[in-house]
């Protein structure tokens, strides 16, 4: 018997994973469905999935003070940017003797999980900055992985990976090689490993 699974194109549009265990007498293919908000297996099927489990939930309060903004600070949408333009424009053309403060954009940070797939997401293109449709496919089904897991509902930041995928990612992370030597990284990165070193194997 063999596990087959669907691609992550589906678990975009569907919410949910479809896993077939290939029944060798019957040639028939027995159903396993993996939600999003639960599992469920089919009694028929005689093989577990075997996954691993990658809490990426980062905490970030290891990240020093002063250097939270060069690692965790989101890029500004076009309408925060919109916006900041018309509260500056208001602002310039009130009498400068009235004027309060001058206005700030709007600062959005990004949580430890996103950050933790933000890096892994650079170390993908690190370890492999080109490759033919096979590879891109499969960068781009692992951090669709990633960024599902970060807007579940029920386990927010918890990913499940099939074991090859999660080797593929731990060596891209090994690999990656284009960081800058500095200790704010370094605390950093260091952090980043030792989340990885974490990932449970587990059967569904």
């Amino acid at each position: 018997m063999g596990v087959y699974w669907t691609s992550a194109d589906v678990v975009l549009q569907t919410g949910c994973y479809a896993c077939f265990v290939l029944n060798a007498t019957t040639a028939t293919r027995i159903p396993i469905t993996w939600h999003r908000k639960g599992i469920a297996k089919n009694k028929g099927a005689r093989e577990m999935a075997k996954l691993k489990e990658l809490d990426l939930n980062l905490d970030v309060s290891l990240i020093p003070e002063k250097a939270i903004d060069g690692f965790l600070l989101k890029e500004p949408t076009d309408e925060q940017k919109k916006e900041y333009q018309k509260d500056l424009k208001a602002w310039a053309a009130v009498p400068e003797a009235s004027r309060g403060e001058r206005p700030e954009l709007e600062k959005v940070y990004m949580t430890g999980a996103e950050f933790i797939a933000d890096v892994l997401g650079q170390s993908l293109n690190q370890a492999h900055p080109s490759g033919n449709v096979q590879l891109l496919r499969r960068t781009k089904e692992i951090l669709a992985e990633l960024k599902g897991a970060i807007d579940s509902d029920t386990k927010p930041g918890v990913v499940l990976l099939k074991p090859e995928d999660f080797a593929y990612l731990q060596s891209a992370f090994d690999k990656s090689d284009k960081w800058v030597n500095n200790p704010n990284n370094a605390i950093v990165l260091c952090a980043v490993a030792d989340l990885l070193g974490t990932a449970k194997d587990i059967e569904l």
